[in-house]
């Protein structure tokens, strides 16, 4: 009977611990991060003209295809950083899938992509960009454009 007593105490001096951490208060859930911030690209191109033309501001259309490798390196690179997304707010941006709409990319004379393609809220164009582009130079077009597009 002694024996019976005594392995139950071990037994309970082994659980002690398990039972004290699991009656402690839960920690808060860490915070989420917030999304990164992400260029509000419109889908159609036409609907982008209104609109630019609707705000008074400039168009920044990107020239773009599935099977581009340069494009979707500026998909996850180039487009996602913080000084692109920043600077894309002064525009009306527009992702122009050019196997879906070849004629908007014939248009400005694409002959292969990537293009980005800078326009005046009347449609008329201010400057391209061809090839891939970090976001460095990518910055520094769009403020050389959107300089231009407030000159009449």
């Amino acid at each position: 009977m002694k024996i019976k007593s005594v392995s139950w105490r071990v037994a309970a001096y082994a659980l002690l611990p398990a039972i004290i951490v699991l009656s402690a208060p839960a920690k808060p859930a860490p915070k989420a991060k917030a999304p990164p911030p992400a260029i509000a690209w419109r889908s159609s191109f036409a609907t982008a003209l209104q609109e630019a033309r609707r705000l008074n501001k400039p168009i920044m259309v990107d020239l773009w295809a599935t099977w581009c490798s340069p494009c979707r390196a500026m998909d996850e690179r180039t487009y996602p950083q913080t000084a692109v997304v920043r600077e894309s707010r002064k525009w009306v941006p527009v992702k122009v899938d050019i196997d879906k709409q070849p004629e908007i990319a014939a248009r400005y004379g694409l002959k292969m992509p990537p293009m980005v393609v800078f326009l005046r809220a009347d449609g008329t164009v201010i400057s391209k960009l061809t090839d891939y582009a970090d976001a460095a130079r990518l910055v520094k077009q769009m403020q050389a454009a959107y300089a231009k597009s407030r000159r009449k």
